[in-house]
């Protein structure tokens, strides 16, 4: 992969990204999720809210309840001064945000893709600096950030249970943990946590087609949540939801517009796919983010209680289909 800076760009299309990133970075759920990992290791009440189940009795991450002190003057420190000159990316996507139009959708999404690119690098810088203010102020070995990230819930093999593999950090999204095929290893997997708390979830696009000749035609971002009470499936950005975006990412300082972030489906969110699904229907901006599975092994991993909260498409055609059969039964009553 052949990498350059913002630099490359021209002097329009340069002014918009460099908006678009510094208006991420000014937003209370970047300093949040930034400050967590300058701090070493998450709150509880994120931990317990991004992967809830992982979470009881004796994780020793249940004593973090707030930031340790230090860790957000650091990361408010880090974000005035941070220049957006360090940052890397793929060629073929700079090619193809310069290339488009302001008033086209591509450009739109190219904009959104490399914004999200950018919070990733900027997590995984963040990560590796390895500042760990927590330690700094921690004396108990049982609940340094090692033993934090460590940690492994206690199983019994005659429970029936599944037990959960320890993570590599506990800055993690669950279907974004391959360490051992990403460019940056674990860095990569907090970086894809920090998406997600930034943005609600981590930032994909449909790469089925080739979207060149007509562009118009890509459909738009989608968003790969997790988290209590949210979906586990990937799920594409309404036009309602992308157009609010995009409009913060390029709005003036001055303007002090709300940040839309992060972003939640609801059941309009019609457009999903399972996780699982996504990779080989070519839902991804890189390929190696998740593991490819076999038709058999996605099979295994279906799940069988179908919700609205998750499949709101299938609740919607089942209700319709209610509907359906209740009017058919009053016309045959009223017919007798």
């Amino acid at each position: 992969m052949s990498l350059s800076t913002l630099e490359t760009l021209g002097a329009k299309h340069h002014a918009a990204i460099d908006r678009a990133i510094r208006n991420l970075l000014n937003t209370d759920a970047a300093l949040q999720a930034f400050a967590q990992i300058v701090d070493g290791i998450p709150l509880s009440g994120v931990a317990c809210n991004d992967r809830p189940f992982s979470v009881m009795r004796g994780d020793p991450i249940l004593r973090h309840t707030s930031l340790c002190p230090g860790a957000l003057e650091v990361t408010k420190t880090f974000i005035a001064e941070f220049q957006l000159g360090i940052l890397n990316f793929d060629n073929r996507l700079l090619g193809a945000y310069q290339s488009a139009p302001f008033e086209e959708h591509t450009f739109r999404l190219r904009l959104i893709e490399l914004a999200a690119v950018a919070i990733h690098q900027i997590a995984v810088l963040l990560y590796k600096r390895n500042d760990r203010i927590h330690d700094q102020h921690n004396n108990d070995p049982e609940y340094s950030v090692d033993a934090v990230t460590s940690w492994e819930r206690p199983w019994d093999p005659e429970s029936g249970l599944v037990k959960l593999p320890v993570l590599p950090t506990r800055f993690a999204h669950s279907y974004y943990t391959c360490v051992e095929q990403y460019p940056e290893g674990v860095a990569d997997a907090v970086g894809y946590w920090a998406e997600k708390k930034v943005f609600g979830g981590v930032v994909v696009f449909d790469r089925s087609g080739s979207w060149e000749r007509k562009a118009e035609d890509e459909p738009n971002a989608y968003f790969h949540s997790e988290g209590w009470q949210l979906t586990f499936r990937i799920w594409r950005l309404l036009d309602e939801q992308q157009q609010p975006l995009v409009d913060f990412l390029l709005s003036a300082p001055q303007a002090s517009m709300p940040s839309p972030l992060p972003l939640i489906a609801s059941s309009k969110n019609r457009k999903r796919i399972d996780p699982d699904d996504a990779t080989p229907h070519k839902i991804y901006r890189d390929p190696w983010e998740r593991k490819f599975l076999t038709s058999w092994q996605r099979h295994c991993r279906r799940r069988c209680v179908i919700t609205e909260l998750d499949y709101p498409e299938r609740v919607f055609h089942f209700s319709r289909e209610v509907e359906g059969a209740q009017e058919d039964e009053e016309t045959w009553k009223e017919g007798e």
